[in-house]
């Protein structure tokens, strides 16, 4: 009783303080969503007309736009009565999230939104412990550049070759793909482990990254911004350049019968399992290894959302919030291969071909703080058990080997035993 009487007073108090403020926000803000309304509307008649896939998104963009429309009206409309009435109804914190999320997007832009997810793209510089360093001295290998074309010319990635010894090698080559806020000298403790195992070893820097043509701050110019298409574009250069050094490297195998996808390992860590996933896509018989993977990017964005901001904008407004940043950056494209860096898709379609899912390798650590499912965003007839998203890409496939090691997201899997044993008996599975 005493807590409903002191949030009347409360409200009513809001009410008299707000009385002209309130009424002044409220027709400014119908004449300015009336504009809108009309703007809106005359652009989804007209992309209504047009076919093709960017216009379908042009359609459900202004589709989108006008039921905020109806947001605002019923937020502002309120308003003219009172701003604690529009509040107790919830339609000011769903225009106040509408409002962000319009003006984040407005100001940011597309590219800037993108390096919110590819932390180092258009950076000139990346800063290098003195152990990674120590590390990439001991690997004896050599650095190339590998060429991509594009529309406008070419372009080059930063790429590190280490041909493995003669003493032990299998004949076999593993491409290493690094996360959003590392470049390949990151690698080098997967590189060593893969080395001594008998693998030559290519590590590769995604491009718009530092030394694989950065752009400057996040825009075309110089350079390239990193895009998901671009990275694509990285993973096929990077798997040619292997094709290329082995058969000219390995006496081209003349008389081996294994084919050149079959002696090939792609291995991506957080970010960079989606270049490993779309090579494996592309090149039918390698194998594939995505350490510490999402399903999608926002799927990530959601559950750190849900952990740390739903309080203020409360759960609904959380996912048209994370929804609208994930399809500006990345507006997936199905159509054309691009899938908004959606693995769980991609996992799904390639698992369509008989006996992938035995090539395929997924390793999760414990305590995984970015991979790892908000409660909220798992259906009550959901499989309660699957709470991080490299669980989910596992369950696709019965065939795929799952391996777990306590740690964290920056805990490789080398460092744990266990896990290093499963990985190099999944490597020697026929």
């Amino acid at each position: 009783m005493a807590v409903s009487c002191s949030r009347a007073v409360g409200y009513s108090a809001f009410s008299i303080l707000t009385i002209g403020l309130s009424q002044v926000v409220g027709v400014i803000g119908l004449l300015c969503t009336g504009v809108k309304a009309v703007y809106d509307k005359v652009q989804h008649s007209r992309y209504s007309k047009i076919g093709g896939s960017d216009a379908k998104r042009k359609v459900s963009h202004y589709e989108r736009r006008i039921k905020d429309n109806h947001v605002y009206a019923k937020a502002f409309g309120l308003s003219l009565v009172s701003l604690a009435l529009c509040h107790s109804k919830g339609y000011l914190e769903d225009a106040a999230a509408i409002a962000i999320s319009d003006v984040a997007l407005g100001i940011l832009g597309p590219a800037r939104l993108r390096r919110q997810f590819y932390h180092l793209s258009g950076s000139s510089s990346v800063e290098i412990d003195q152990k990674t360093k120590d590390a990439m001295k001991k690997l004896n290998g050599e650095r190339v550049k590998l060429p991509i074309k594009m529309d406008s010319g070419q372009r080059t990635i930063d790429g590190y070759w280490i041909t493995a010894d003669k003493a032990n090698a299998v004949g076999r080559s593993v491409i290493l793909f690094h996360g959003t806020a590392s470049v390949l000298d990151h690698m080098a403790g997967h590189a060593d482990w893969y080395k001594k195992r008998g693998f030559n070893v290519l590590m590769v820097t995604m491009g718009g990254y530092p030394q694989s043509d950065p752009s400057s701050g996040g825009l075309i110019r110089d350079g390239i911004t990193t895009t998901e298409d671009s990275t694509y574009a990285d993973a096929e250069a990077a798997v040619a350049h292997v094709k290329e050094k082995t058969r000219s490297e390995d006496e081209k195998e003349a008389e081996s019968k294994v084919s050149d996808n079959d002696r090939i390992v792609l291995h991506g860590n957080s970010m960079g399992t989606t270049l490993a996933l779309h090579a494996f896509f592309r090149n039918t018989g390698t194998r594939l290894i995505m350490e510490k993977p999402f399903t999608t990017p926002l799927d990530v964005c959601r559950g750190y959302a849900f952990s740390h901001i739903s309080r203020f904008f409360g759960d609904k407004n959380i996912i048209r919030l994370t929804d609208d940043i994930y399809h500006a950056a990345f507006r997936p494209d199905y159509d054309n291969g691009l899938t908004g860096l959606d693995n769980r898709h991609k996992l799904t379609t390639v698992f369509a071909k008989p006996g992938v899912g035995a090539k395929c390798c997924i390793i999760s650590t414990t305590k995984d703080e970015l991979m790892n499912r908000h409660a909220k965003m798992i259906a009550p007839d959901e499989n309660r058990d699957l709470t991080n998203f490299a669980h989910i890409l596992a369950a696709t496939h019965s065939e795929v080997s799952h391996v777990r090691l306590e740690g964290n997201h920056s805990t490789p899997f080398y460092s744990d035993n266990d896990a290093s044993v499963s990985v190099e008996s999944f490597l020697m599975k026929n």
